[in-house]
């Protein structure tokens, strides 16, 4: 499974710890793919220990999904409805 984490807005002054506990979570698991994309998912990436990818720009994210998934591949995305992931489906 690709798993995709976009940013989780509004969750007030503790948002930057909460995103880095979400990276500590995720270590517990094995993953395919895990791709993190927004400003607040820098601070899961760099807690995540495992391979991981991590992107500012939804284009970059749409274009690595469609290099590097294949037919077939689950793909689950986690993110704020406020940073429209599903846009990069349209870009895929």
């Amino acid at each position: 499974m690709i798993v995709v984490f976009g940013d989780m807005l509004e969750l007030g002054r503790d948002e930057e710890v909460l995103h880095s506990e979400i990276g500590k979570f995720l270590n517990q698991f094995s993953f395919k793919k895990v791709l993190f994309y927004g400003r607040l998912m820098k601070k899961a990436f760099e807690a995540y220990q495992k391979e991981k990818n991590y992107f500012n720009d939804k284009n970059d994210l749409a274009l690595f999904l469609k290099n590097e998934s294949k037919k077939g591949d689950k793909i689950f995305i986690k993110a704020s409805r406020g940073m429209k992931l599903e846009e990069i489906f349209n870009l895929y």
